[in-house]
């Protein structure tokens, strides 16, 4: 306790009531989290197990508790660390009468691309199928009708009562739902509100500025009279609009809550004054947040530096990047590892991806973010795999009906995968038969060819089925198949850049290696150097950002993407007037 500062021991020392904790980046709220829950266990005499700490994600909750435990010096405890969506599920497969199965993004896509196609007799790929899921998920968590400009509002209600009746039918529930169904048994159910109310006397949310409308409402129910509600967050950091959520939840919980206690961390442990000043200014510009006093920067951190680098195009941007890359590391200034590249979505970074990996640029791109995890990517390394004789199930689980090929799971058996066997289990069965024969029969044309040909008659030739455009998924698939000769180089090339996710943990970042990710991705990680690149109008701010509400969103992005700096902040500009592209807006005002 001794170790916290004052503003972090008054918030640890807080008992009963609700409580807001304010937490600015770096201001070392993971630490409050759990020494509050210590304190009181060991101080307030409360039991281990009438406590629940909720986060949004396994990881964040697995690293709450895990440092619980490493402060107590306890090896097991009673607690209940969880995610919203993991503790709620649990109370859903409890009370709902009916079992019910989470869906895969894959089976959303699937099913999303084929009522677009029925209802407006348009094919759409894997992006835009996922933002109308998003725009679902933020209707379902809000209530309120989202802006979509291309699609009519009885279109959209139609696509989402469709897209419900599907789910329904299949047995399904999505992650907004289970949220949602959850809440209906609590409000519909006072006897299993009571136990759980009882049985849970102090609440405390991580990232609170994160919780939608219904996962503010579950808390508010789950506290009830007591409420003894112990949440922390910043609403400058709140950039999940697309799921419904808003820091004006925290405006909320002051308003419902008369009597809540605020506190607010002050003290920022990570970033220098230089980033802290600009980032504090920039993030007053938004009109819809908190009045809070400014960060203060600890005396362990210096002034720090803060660089705006202007380029005409991703290219340009590419070479200014590796040659102050190339200046740290040979001026002994920072380490590979401590090096992160951020940009707002994917297409900002393809071009400067390929460039470092031409320059032997060791570059690692977070698993969940790559290129290569996406729909329809997936199914064509699958392919690739398996022409070069490694038979995994997994691999056999993705080509098998992609095309549809109207095959069951059950042929490819539980132990080692072998064709013959594959076409034993279908003896009898002409068509069926026909059908391994002739994805065998690909699969041993494909094994020789370059991996860009292979990739062609994938796409081309074999055909992944009717959800997957090639003339959106194969060029970009095929430029980076282009600089290897055969296929096994390119595979081994997609490996290392998939790095796994659990090697993704905070402050665990991958040895020798730059990282490349979205500021989403980057939200709670920290580095001693980062690059913001494709600062250019339409990718950051993004086009989509149509409202007032979603362009301060987009500030608040950017916010996060400055706060990840201990010590040196790179924002890279991308404008030519000649071409018609423009300096992102938040460059004129980072340079007031």
């Amino acid at each position: 306790m001794t170790q916290l500062n004052k503003e972090q021991q008054t918030a640890v020392r807080h008992q009963d009531g609700p409580m807001l904790v304010i937490a600015g980046p770096g201001s070392g709220k993971t630490a409050v989290l759990t020494e509050h829950i210590r304190y009181l266990i060991t101080e307030a005499d409360v039991r281990p197990e009438q406590i629940l700490a909720l986060t949004f994600s396994k990881k964040a909750a697995g690293d709450m508790q895990r440092r619980f435990l490493k402060n107590t010096g306890q090896c097991s405890t009673g607690v209940t660390f969880g995610t919203f969506h993991s503790v709620f599920y649990g109370v859903l497969r409890q009370y709902n009468s009916q079992t019910l199965r989470i869906v895969t993004v894959s089976e959303q896509i699937t099913m999303m691309k084929d009522l677009i196609r029925r209802k407006e007799q348009k094919i759409i790929d894997s992006e835009g199928a996922m933002y109308i899921l998003n725009k679902i998920s933020l209707y379902k968590n809000t209530g309120s009708l989202p802006f979509l400009p291309a699609m009519t509002r009885e279109d959209f209600l139609w696509i989402t009562r469709e897209y419900d009746r599907r789910m329904e039918n299949a047995g399904c529930i999505d992650y907004e739902d289970m949220i949602l169904k959850a809440l209906q048994i609590l409000k519909n159910q006072p006897l299993i509100l009571t136990g759980l109310q009882d049985r849970f006397l102090h609440i405390l949310t991580d990232e609170f500025q994160d919780c939608n409308t219904a996962q503010y409402d579950l808390l508010n129910l789950l506290a009830g009279k007591r409420a003894n509600l112990f949440a922390v967050g910043d609403d400058d950091q709140s950039i999940y609009g697309f799921r419904g959520a808003g820091g004006d939840v925290m405006q909320r919980l002051l308003a419902d809550h008369r009597d809540c206690k605020i506190v607010y961390l002050r003290r920022n442990y990570r970033c220098p004054a230089s980033v802290i000043d600009l980032a504090d200014r920039f993030a007053r510009g938004n009109q819809n947040r908190l009045e809070k006093p400014k960060q203060l920067p600890s005396k362990r951190r210096g002034e720090g530096s803060v660089v705006i680098m202007k380029n005409k195009d991703a290219y340009a941007e590419a070479v200014s990047v590796y040659k102050e890359i190339v200046r740290l590391l040979g001026n002994g200034e920072c380490l590979k590892n401590d090096i992160a590249i951020l940009y707002r979505s994917e297409q900002c970074a393809d071009y400067l991806t390929e460039y470092l990996a031409g320059q032997d640029l060791v570059c690692v791109r977070s698993a969940k973010n790559s290129f290569y995890a996406m729909p329809g990517v997936q199914e064509a390394l699958a392919y690739l795999s398996l022409s070069q004789g490694q038979y995994t199930r997994t691999a056999f689980y993705t080509v098998l009906n992609h095309p549809n090929r109207n095959l069951v799971r059950e042929c490819i058996g539980d132990e080692k995968v072998l064709p013959g066997q594959m076409l034993c289990y279908y003896e009898g069965d002409q068509r069926a038969t026909q059908a391994l024969n002739k994805l065998f029969s690909d699969l041993k044309y494909i094994r020789d060819l370059p991996p860009f040909a292979a990739l062609h008659y994938i796409f081309r030739g074999i055909g992944l089925g009717q959800d997957y455009d090639p003339d959106v998924l194969l060029p970009k698939l095929c430029a980076r198949a282009k600089p290897y000769s055969t296929i096994r180089d390119f595979l081994q090339h997609v490996r290392e850049e998939k790095i796994p996710e659990e090697q993704q943990g905070k402050n665990k970042q991958i040895k020798d290696g730059i990282t490349l990710q979205t500021v989403h991705a980057s939200k709670g990680l920290e580095y001693d150097t980062v690059f913001v690149i494709g600062l250019q109008e339409g990718l950051f701010p993004s086009a989509r950002a149509c409202t007032v509400k979603e362009t301060e969103e987009e500030r608040r992005l950017m916010y996060v993407a400055m706060t990840r700096a201990r010590n040196r902040l790179y924002l890279c500009a991308r404008g030519c007037e000649d071409i018609g592209k423009r300096y992102s807006p938040f460059i004129a005002e980072l340079e007031r």
